[in-house]
């Protein structure tokens, strides 16, 4: 695709998108995209380098360097600004822990795990810490690590 575009403008001195658009569809060799990350948006799909937002993607390599079985442990020793602690035996928060990601409340971040949303968790964290005080983020840990 780039070929034809930069044959169309050495030949005629310039070309509009329209003309490179059209070729590219009659083209028969498709574009072959290594990486994409599109973040809650309807617009044009955008890279990690090109976002907004600040995005993290975590491989599998990562993980099976890492050999533990715990989601939530392997991506605190992962990613820098993820941070889930070991709750005290008290309710059902020692279970489904809340993970805090940039400083934000678990219920207001997003997870998806192969481009499927995981649903909030039935615990409303209360533990007196103010942070997660009456969140509800995603249990991570039934996610097989």
């Amino acid at each position: 695709m780039a070929d034809q575009h930069s044959e169309t403008t050495e030949e005629t001195g310039d070309t509009n998108e329209t003309e490179a658009t059209e070729e590219a569809s009659e083209g028969d060799a498709p574009v072959i995209i290594e990486s994409l990350v599109v973040v809650g948006t309807r617009a044009q799909p955008r890279s990690v380098l090109d976002s907004a937002v600040p995005i993290d993607i975590v491989s599998n390599e990562a993980f099976e360097k890492q050999g533990g079985a715990d989601l939530p442990d392997l991506l605190r020793t992962l990613v820098p600004s993820y941070n889930v602690n070991t709750q005290p035996i008290s309710d059902a928060s020692t279970v489904v822990r809340p993970a805090n990601l940039r400083g934000l409340a678990p219920d207001h971040t997003l997870v998806l795990v192969n481009n499927k949303r995981r649903h909030r968790a039935a615990v409303i964290h209360w533990l007196g810490n103010g942070l997660s005080d009456g969140s509800q983020g995603p249990d991570l840990a039934p996610i097989p690590a």
